[in-house]
């Protein structure tokens, strides 16, 4: 139903992680299947470090493209890593390799049916935006709340509002009050905050490391906050969606979906 993307500025204020954790709430929280894509340039860390090298060799961007017998779509569906027993939370990996057409295409297929959700991790913004480009609903600037991160995501901002509608940028903002808050750090930046994960080392480390997860992890700050997160982005999305259609004339059944802005990733 919706393409959402993760970047941010530079360095690494939780990109990944926070698109991870989204991920594994996504179908409590909304109800929806969340495909994961790894689409930033640098390369993907989620089989090495969350998945503990269990799929470090597994590259599903690659083995999409070189299946034949099905739909792209399908094929993404059919190659993605289960990331729990439900089958709602998946993980499409990749390299440092640019998304071809083909699968952009099939991403945004997938997209239009009932029920699923795409992410994406884009990686870092670009200081210039040019191609290759992957159209979304909703992009979602990632950031923390410190005074680099945000002077260094205001350097950048402009290069995210070029190619994408201004209505379909939102910040999300690890740890907020460290020190500023959403007010303070929307106001800098000029663009709306959406929502916030929480400060939690511990476990993010879960995440992005792949250490060990004891029964507190499910109820840790930062998957509580994410649950939260996963349903605020749903009903954004929802919105933008219902908005566009009204504008149009039309209802969900002839058409729903709105105009994609076109995020640009880091070379």
């Amino acid at each position: 139903m919706a393409l959402i993307g993760f970047t941010s500025a530079k360095g690494s204020p939780g990109v990944t992680t926070s698109a991870l954790a989204l991920t594994l709430c996504w179908h409590h929280a909304t109800g929806r299947t969340a495909l994961l894509v790894e689409a930033d340039p640098a390369g993907g860390d989620i089989a090495a470090g969350y998945l503990r090298a269990s799929a470090a060799a597994h590259d599903g961007r690659a083995v999409v493209a070189a299946a034949r017998d099905l739909e792209v779509a399908d094929a993404v569906i059919a190659h993605a890593l289960r990331l729990d027993d439900t089958g709602h939370a998946l993980l499409l990996t990749g390299g440092a390799a640019a998304i071809p057409a083909q699968l952009r295409t099939g991403l945004a297929d997938l997209a239009t049916r009932p029920g699923v959700d795409v992410l994406i991790d884009l990686g870092r913004i670009r200081e210039t935006p040019t191609p290759p480009a992957v159209e979304v609903d909703l992009l979602l600037v990632v950031l923390r709340s410190s005074l680099r991160t945000v002077a260094a995501t205001r350097d950048r901002i402009a290069a995210v509002h070029a190619p994408v509608p201004r209505d379909q940028v939102r910040l999300l903002v690890v740890g907020e009050r460290r020190p500023y808050d959403a007010a303070e750090i929307a106001t800098a930046l000029g663009c709306p905050v959406l929502g916030s994960m929480a400060w939690d080392p511990t476990a993010a480390e879960v995440l992005s490391e792949g250490a060990a997860q004891s029964w507190r992890f499910a109820r840790s700050a930062l998957m509580r906050s994410a649950s939260a997160l996963a349903r605020e982005v749903h009903v954004s999305v929802e919105a933008g969606v219902q908005q566009e259609l009204a504008g149009r004339g039309t209802t969900e059944g002839e058409t729903r979906r709105p105009s994609r802005g076109q995020a640009e990733v880091a070379s």
